[in-house]
């Protein structure tokens, strides 16, 4: 089965426009769900959010979060570090 099969588009899972920016999907997924994950992760999460939103209520979408955030801590979790380096 393939992305047009089931109504995803692949423009849902591209990461942030910069590899080093951080996406949106990983601080909001740690504040929320408590999910550390890395900007893969993020990416997939952002990709699977809008492909739920197309599908609709009664679908069903499961993700493979593919990346840990520990090695990021003191880098895309620091809102900090993030504004030094103009990321944020």
């Amino acid at each position: 089965m393939g992305f047009d099969e089931i109504g995803v588009q692949k423009e849902d899972f591209n990461p942030a426009a910069r590899s080093s920016s951080r996406h949106p999907a990983i601080p909001a997924s740690a504040r929320r769900e408590a999910w550390m994950v890395g900007s893969s992760a993020g990416a997939v999460i952002a990709g699977a959010l809008k492909t739920a939103e197309r599908l609709g209520e009664s679908a069903v979408v499961v993700l493979l979060l593919p990346d840990s955030g520990k090695n990021y801590l003191s880098t895309v979790f620091n809102d900090e570090w993030m504004e030094a380096n103009e990321l944020a």
